[in-house]
């Protein structure tokens, strides 16, 4: 007799019931997952190129006011330089003439000329400025606020500081004799004074 033959059992649904998963399932999973890191991937990128642009930009812009600095230095002009700078009045009628201003409104304190307000001309730009503005600006600057040219030659300047220096010699030398003509005027009106200088002799 033959044995009998081994039935197929049922598959059992309780262990054996999970499904297998599709392979396009599978395929769009993947492919998010490689999406997801790809985008972060970028933003960190992009952070890190904007860190990196940042800090360049901050060097390039302290390099360039270095740069700046070195070729125009930003110092206060003397008053006497300041005073000796051409000013006149401000007339419409002489708007057609020679002696028209080159702009028509200060740039240190944006107003308009108006007629009758003084201005000071700067002689190597042009440019045009109320006075009280450009003579403030001239304390902490040297150079035109708007096209930064030297208001005069460097070659200028050293002239300048050398016949200053002569000047306040020669004012301390003209205040010195004034003072010894006072005090001597004071000596021959004061007889009590001439005696006494001439008994301590």
């Amino acid at each position: 007799m033959l044995p009998p033959s081994p039935s197929k059992a049922p598959p059992s649904s309780s262990t054996d019931s999970t499904p297998t998963p599709k392979p396009f399932v599978l395929a769009a999973i993947a492919i998010s997952c490689v999406i997801f890191l790809v985008l972060s991937y970028c933003k960190v990128l992009k952070r890190l190129c904007c860190e990196v642009n940042a800090r360049n930009q901050v060097q390039r812009q302290r390099l360039m006011l270095d740069d700046s600095n070195f070729e125009n230095p930003s110092y206060a002009l003397e008053s006497t330089v300041i005073y000796s700078l051409p000013t006149y009045q401000f007339k419409e009628e002489n708007k057609e003439e020679e002696q028209r201003p080159s702009n028509t409104d200060c740039a240190v304190c944006l107003a308009e000329f108006e007629e009758g307000e003084w201005l000071r001309h700067l002689p190597n730009c042009k440019h045009v400025f109320h006075v009280y503005c450009i003579d403030t600006w001239f304390r902490s600057h040297s150079s035109c606020p708007i096209c930064r040219s030297c208001v005069y030659d460097q070659t200028i300047r050293a002239e300048c500081s050398v016949l200053m220096e002569t000047l306040r010699r020669e004012d301390f030398l003209q205040d010195r004799a004034a003072h010894y003509q006072m005090l001597r005027s004071q000596v021959l009106r004061n007889p009590a004074i001439r005696y006494e200088s001439t008994d301590g002799l």
